[in-house]
């Protein structure tokens, strides 16, 4: 069954032993999701204290949860409704975390950023670390390969990332990107790291000071000691009629993930391909309405509807098996 997470709503609410489904990789010092987020009516509700009133809606008495999206992210889920499915699941995201030849990125994602990558199409790779910021330890990204001690103690994690400008107004741009992960919040740093945060985003959009009437970003280290004034546009506080800090105060962060892939979906380990009965799932799901709604205020919606026109069009290759599901 696949279902739209809402922004803001916890897929579990508490972090998952060992990782949830799947090994953790991931050395954490804290847990940022612990960040209050804007907007958010009822911190209580989980996804997963949803799915008993699911199972009864639909008649589906065995549908549990397997893995879903941050609650900073909208986006569709998928849960299975039998142990099979359960496996298929695991078995694809582990078959895609491997990196096979020709195999899509697992996310494709659309946000509202704050200024605009240095070009309009291009990629990123390196990995997110900790750095300290007084008694606390902050995220930061860093663009080069992590070494090994960082990363067998599990202190970097790598990822990578392309994006595509589809439009520039007022000072923001809209972009589509493509990524495997979004642990230790990643693509969020990579955002951050090319002087253009997603919009809302208020953990990594204050590390962005204005110089000379141009952004750039300073590290959690030396935010206290600078006081440069936070870089925001001001196309878009003039355009919409509201100052910086009432925007900052309430906006949500612009971030949806419109489609999951998975890969190879029931492939069974050690049948012959002959044999096999599998297919390429991909989860699909449109932008939620806060997204649509400034998307429209800044005058990107054909740019949006274009891309999603275009995407339906391109009849995309399909990666291991003869169907798309």
């Amino acid at each position: 069954m696949i279902i739209p997470k809402p922004y803001g709503v916890s897929c579990v609410g508490e972090p998952q032993k060992e990782g949830g489904v799947f090994e953790n990789s991931v050395f954490n010092r804290k847990d940022p999701d612990e960040v209050p987020l804007k907007k958010v009516v009822n911190q209580g509700v989980t996804i997963s204290e949803c799915i008993p009133g699911l199972s009864r809606l639909f008649n589906e008495p065995q549908l549990m949860f397997c893995t879903g999206l941050k609650r900073y992210l909208s986006g569709a889920i998928v849960l299975p409704a039998c142990s099979a499915d359960f496996e298929n699941i695991k078995n694809s995201i582990k078959y895609a975390a491997g990196k096979p030849a020709n195999c899509s990125p697992h996310y494709r994602a659309l946000a509202l950023l704050v200024s605009s990558p240095p070009n309009s199409t291009g990629s990123l790779s390196g990995y997110a670390t900790f750095q300290s910021n007084g008694k606390v330890s902050e995220y930061i990204f860093v663009e080069q390969n992590a070494g090994r001690r960082a990363r067998t103690g599990k202190f970097a994690v790598a990822g990578s990332m392309e994006w595509r400008v589809l439009s520039e107004r007022y000072g923001c741009s809209l972009v589509e990107f493509t990524v495997d992960k979004f642990a230790r919040h990643l693509p969020r740093l990579m955002f951050s790291h090319m002087l253009c945060p997603i919009l809302g985003d208020e953990l990594y959009g204050n590390r962005l000071i204005e110089i000379d009437g141009k952004p750039a970003t300073v590290q959690p280290k030396d935010l206290r000691r600078v006081r440069n004034a936070r870089y925001f546009p001001k196309a878009l506080t003039d355009h919409l009629g509201v100052t910086a800090a009432e925007l900052q105060r309430v906006m949500p962060l612009y971030c949806h993930v419109h489609s999951t892939f998975f890969p190879r979906y029931g492939w069974k380990v050690g049948r012959p391909k002959r044999e096999q009965d599998f297919a390429d799932l991909y989860a699909n799901i449109p932008p939620p309405q806060h997204f649509l709604a400034m998307a429209e205020a800044l005058g990107m919606n054909d740019a949006l509807m274009k891309y999603f026109q275009d995407d339906d069009d391109d009849g995309e290759q399909l990666i291991g098996g003869d169907e798309k599901l």
